[in-house]
């Protein structure tokens, strides 16, 4: 085993990295500098103020999911790397766009503060459809104005400027495996919605859990799930099962769900809709956990290239019934 696989497999474990355990083929890597640099006489960086926003688009007639983080070049100071910080991922619909900011990364990324008056190294995007990605750099010039008064110098902000640059996409080849079996398809399970904003964390629709419109019971709460084959072979019909429960720790078991999943090409998805059990809400505005499981019931029917992602476990938001 590589050092790099162990580090994969590492970050898999941890659930550091997704990307590194699904594998999305598509990357793009986004130039960003954000912040203030102050000192006339540092060459690291022309003294100013810089701003950063990557847009992002998804111009297919599908959904499109993506991880996002951001691999710092600066800080440090020497020639050394920086921090590899992960941003989440996120979901688009057909022709939706979102932007990653600086704001985005200094409150997502470094917990609201930057450690340094600025920052810079680059926005990575990985995907499992190609995208468009695009950068805006806003740039303006520090200047002295007048002699310094007080201990404290005046400075005004000019000769501001931007920048439009089309961030060129990257295709990823798979990881080899060591004992390579060409051709094996590989079933995943993921959300058909977007993770809801972090200031309102119950609204629906979110990740797997479907609409629930005014006056409508929690027994009418549905979940929304979604099987790819992110395999590079055909996969033949298997069964999908979902565990439900009023537990984060799912013990005790309020039910269990079959799916047939019809065979699915190499990159295809089939989505399925699911009741949720009543019982599956503990009350109190507490949520319904639950595990999905990709072939759960016939693993001889389909051989997989990775057997270890074929579970997804995740939670409704909290309704009370």
């Amino acid at each position: 085993m590589t050092a790099e696989d162990a580090a994969a497999i590492e970050a898999c474990a941890t659930g550091e990295d997704s990307a590194r355990c699904t594998m999305p083929p598509f990357e793009y890597a986004a130039k960003f500098v954000c912040g203030v640099q102050d000192d006339p006489e540092a060459l690291r960086l022309t003294r100013g103020v810089y701003g950063t926003t990557v847009n992002v688009h998804n111009p297919w007639d599908r959904d499109a999911l993506f991880y996002k983080k951001v691999a710092v070049a600066y800080p440090p100071a020497e020639q050394a790397a920086g921090d590899i910080l992960q941003m989440g991922k996120d979901l688009l619909r057909y022709d939706e766009a979102l932007k990653v900011d600086c704001e985005d990364i200094r409150e997502t990324a470094f917990g609201g503060r930057f450690p340094t008056p600025y920052v810079e190294g680059f926005v990575v995007i990985q995907s499992f459809d190609s995208l468009d990605v695009t950068g805006v750099y806003t740039t303006a010039a520090l200047i002295d104005d007048g002699a310094a008064c007080c201990g404290r110098q005046d400075r005004e902000v000019r000769n501001t400027g931007m920048e439009i640059v089309e961030t060129d996409e990257r295709r990823k080849p798979r990881r080899p495996d060591p004992d390579p079996d060409p051709g094996a398809p590989d079933l995943l399970p993921e959300p058909v919605f977007a993770p809801p904003p972090s200031d309102a964390p119950g609204t629906l629709p979110q990740n797997y859990c479907g609409e629930l419109p005014a006056g409508v019971p929690i027994s009418a709460l549905q979940l929304h799930l979604r099987i790819r084959n992110q395999g590079d072979a055909g996969a033949g019909a298997s069964t999908t099962t979902v565990l439900f429960s009023p537990s984060a720790e799912l013990d005790p078991v309020a039910g269990t769900v079959d799916l047939a999943t019809p065979a699915l090409a190499a990159g295809a998805a089939h989505e399925h809709v699911v009741d949720i059990p009543r019982r599956g809400f503990p009350g109190g505005g507490s949520g319904c956990s639950f595990r999905i499981t990709a072939d759960a019931s016939q693993p001889e029917d389909v051989v997989e290239s990775d057997q270890g992602i074929n579970v997804a476990q995740s939670f409704g938001p909290g309704i009370a019934p």
